[in-house]
């Protein structure tokens, strides 16, 4: 028997509601704790498998997102299309509820089982799994379910158990992120290479359901949900996927698709999508830069800096350190064209950090305070999080007097004041820099400090609340 597993199983097909509630059953008598996609109020009272109650489409779309996250794998049976449309404010959008659910299992790190028929296209279907799925999911071929349910029940035993599977909310992923570089390597340069298909590539007409994507962009702003956030941007985007440029860029639309593609490119970060080609950060970075040069607005050209450097982390060693030298040169270029400021040489120092320099990181996060100091709208949070990237930079020198007790002064100043304040996931953040602080320089009365401090954090689970270094 299976202890302590929970799956959540969906669909792109509602012809085959008989074989989910099937390898449902047979997953409870395992031992599993099942969800069920789509679920009916009869299955729902079924001793173990619990299926969302839908209100509304909508509300029964946020249910599956909210017991997607807090399964340990989720299985899906593939069918001949994508499955059925959302409705929500007052019409259909084009996102589908299966849609949804897997990028969000892809997103979220989670292990995929997908059953799939001897047929060789399942058009729609197929096509959507390959173009995001740069990732370890798992197919099962089969013609009848019964052929191929041993199989799928002997991998699933494999798998680690519940609490390791398990992955939290603000966690990012890495896995499929980390896949996805694969692309970027055989590009001329990583950092000036040409980048191919977007979320927005295929042409259609310019029907744009204005009033869903309004309402989808009031609740992507007030949703604090990671994964329903997660759930609005994407269906935000099916409205204009496709939509020309030119249409998208008249006044009407620019500023409102403007913060629809910023969204996307925070809540790639969020997940770790950084170099995904159709859904990831650097997607996102080139549709808003399309979208300004249509629109003549040009952005600031540091804009994608971020982007650049979340991709950089994610390459193996030996990239690593020739991509970062192109993205310090180009960041100097920035600073002699627009002027020195505090995020260039934080970036500066991060760079210097992944190519193994820390003293050279150490005098760039010095540089950046410096400038931070004579900025009036740079916040007590962020000169906190600064000074403990400068403490990090220091392990090095941590048999250095002076450095020692510099570094002591950080953490009982800045260090305490970071994981006292700010949202759950900064605090959880700027808690684990100073306990990996605390083990290097041995400051035993700090780390035991501290640790006690762990429990007056609340669990980081919204947006907001992340905590990716």
């Amino acid at each position: 028997m299976v202890r302590g597993k929970s799956v959540f199983i969906t669909s792109p097909y509602r012809e085959l509601v008989h074989e989910r509630q099937y390898l449902a059953t047979v997953l409870h008598s395992e031992g599993y704790r099942v969800w069920l996609a789509e679920g009916t109020s009869e299955h729902a009272i079924q001793a173990g498998i619990k299926a969302p109650l839908p209100k509304n489409e909508m509300d029964t779309s946020d249910e599956c997102l909210l017991r997607l996250s807090e399964a340990d794998l989720v299985l899906a049976i593939a069918g001949k299309g994508l499955g059925s449309e959302i409705k929500g404010h007052a019409a259909r959008l084009r996102a589908r509820h299966f849609e949804l659910e897997l990028f969000s299992a892809l997103t979220q790190n989670k292990p995929v089982c997908i059953l799939i028929g001897e047929v060789d296209d399942y058009g729609e279907t197929l096509e959507f799994i390959k173009a995001i799925s740069r990732s370890p999911v798992k197919f099962f071929r089969l013609a009848n379910i019964d052929n191929k349910i041993g199989e799928l029940l002997s991998y699933l035993r494999k798998l680690p158990s519940g609490k390791s599977l398990r992955r939290h909310e603000h966690a990012p992923a890495s896995k499929w992120t980390g896949l996805s570089t694969e692309v970027l390597r055989r590009t001329r340069s990583p950092v000036f290479g040409v980048f191919d298909d977007t979320l927005l590539h295929n042409p259609r007409n310019s029907d744009i359901n204005e009033d869903a994507l309004q309402r989808l962009l009031v609740e992507i702003r007030t949703i604090t949900s990671a994964h329903l956030k997660f759930g609005r941007i994407w269906s935000a985007l099916r409205e204009i996927h496709g939509v020309p440029f030119e249409v998208l860029s008249q006044h009407r639309y620019f500023e409102p698709i403007c913060e629809l593609f910023r969204e996307w490119i925070s809540v790639s970060a969020y997940y770790g999508v950084h170099a995904h080609l159709q859904t990831g950060e650097l997607a996102a970075c080139k549709n808003l830069f399309r979208l300004s040069l249509k629109a003549n607005t040009p952005l600031r050209p540091d804009f994608d800096i971020s982007a650049l450097y979340n991709v950089g982390k994610k390459l193996p060693l030996a990239s690593k350190f020739v991509y970062m030298k192109q993205l310090e040169r180009r960041i100097f270029t920035h600073i002699h064209k627009l002027g020195p400021h505090h995020n260039h040489f934080l970036m500066l120092g991060s760079l210097h950090m992944q190519m193994l320099s820390p003293l050279r990181a150490a005098s760039y996060y010095r540089r950046s305070l410096d400038i931070m100091d004579r900025d009036p709208v740079a916040t007590d949070q962020a000169h906190a999080m600064l000074k403990l990237q400068l403490a990090g930079a220091l392990i090095s020198q941590f048999f250095i007097p002076g450095v020692r007790k510099e570094v002591r002064d950080i953490l009982q100043l800045e260090g305490i004041y970071a994981v006292k304040t700010g949202h759950a996931g900064e605090r959880i953040r700027a808690l684990n820099k100073c306990l990996k602080i605390c083990k290097y320089f041995q400051f035993r009365d700090l780390l035991a400090e501290f640790d006690k401090m762990r429990d007056e954090i609340p669990d980081a689970n919204s947006y907001l609340d992340q905590t990716s270094v």
